[in-house]
């Protein structure tokens, strides 16, 4: 009944009279979709009853819309997942989505496996931009669901690939319970982000860090030696791997960390700002995209070795190049 309900857009229509509202109660949705559903089957079966040639040619009107709304689901939505850190490549997680999109939806796969070097992914990255450039010169396209697994400069880089786009992006997360799900609306816990700017100078090198501890807290002796005296600490009081549960929430957190990077690069004027990252994919991914050229210098986004607790590699981007190539560098530290 569920996908009936979708196909014939009552949940849709209904939806929009309060869309905060209908999405934390989903099943309330589904029942007067329901009731409206059952409501347009009696009036056909009253009309099939008074005209059959009528009724018949009703059901191949409905039949051709059917197919055109398979069809524009199909041409107007992509799902895109990253893969990095998984032993085998895996596919977006489509249960996430109703029974007929989840049939129809496009799915693009980006990344390789865990036993992949950083040499092999970055190759990966570059070929995949050229994928994802041919996929978006498509304008019928509206809606990109994105979500996936990977090392944090990686999944920065591909947000990278999501700036100034006009598709409308979803983003996908996985939770503790292992399952991929939607982020709320509405929000289900405010953070208080706190930042530390005791040593928020430049190094002998002319550069300077940012660390973000919201997963779990990045402890300060294991970033470059060059950089143990010169960086900004932004951090939460209790850290947590899902810290950020709905979409305000994590929009709120990256415009605070843009807002730290603007101004360490209009008061102190780095010509590099180290990033390292203690943060959930999601956020990760919306930095990327909020990276901009002639606003931000070059960002370095390094990546820690939980075995070694060090970062043994980084990407570079430098948001004034155009080719991708030149654009995203790795940097073995």
């Amino acid at each position: 009944m569920s996908v009936i309900t979708e196909i014939f857009g009552f949940k849709k229509a209904i939806e929009k009279i309060s869309p905060d509202y209908f999405k934390s109660h989903p099943s309330l949705l589904e029942l007067l979709a329901t009731i409206l559903l059952l409501f347009m089957f009696k009036g056909i079966f009253y009309a099939f009853l008074k005209d059959v040639k009528s009724s018949i040619y009703a059901l191949v009107a409905w039949l051709l819309y059917l197919f055109w709304y398979v069809y524009s689901i199909k041409k107007s939505e992509v799902a895109v997942y990253l893969n990095g850190i998984t032993q085998v490549v895996e596919d977006f997680p489509k249960y996430i989505f109703s029974r007929i999109r989840s049939l129809t939806i496009k799915s693009v796969i980006f990344g390789c496996d865990k036993s992949s070097t950083t040499e092999k992914l970055i190759e990966q990255l570059y070929l995949d931009y050229g994928t994802f450039n041919t996929l978006i010169s498509n304008k019928k396209i509206e809606k990109l669901y994105v979500g996936g697994l990977c090392r944090i400069p990686f999944l920065c880089a591909y947000g990278a690939f999501f700036h100034n786009i006009s598709a409308e992006i979803v983003m996908i997360e996985k939770f503790h319970d292992g399952k991929w799900t939607f982020l709320n609306d509405k929000t289900m816990r405010s953070q208080k982000i706190q930042i530390d700017t005791v040593n928020s100078k430049l190094n002998s090198d002319n550069e300077i860090a940012l660390l973000v501890s919201f997963s779990l807290p990045i402890d300060i002796s294991s970033i470059p030696s060059k950089l143990q005296n010169s960086y900004s600490h932004m951090y939460v009081k209790n850290c947590s791997r899902n810290l950020f549960m709905d979409t305000k929430s994590i929009n709120q957190a990256v415009n605070t960390i843009i807002q730290e990077i603007d101004r360490i690069n209009s008061t102190i004027k780095p010509s590099i700002i180290h990033l390292f990252l203690s943060v959930q994919t999601t956020v990760a991914l919306k930095i990327g995209s909020r990276i901009q050229s002639g606003m931000h210098p070059i960002i370095q986004i390094h990546n820690f070795d939980a075995q070694t607790k060090s970062y043994p590699w980084s990407l570079k981007i430098m948001p004034m190049e155009t080719d991708i190539k030149s654009k995203i560098t790795l940097i073995n530290n």
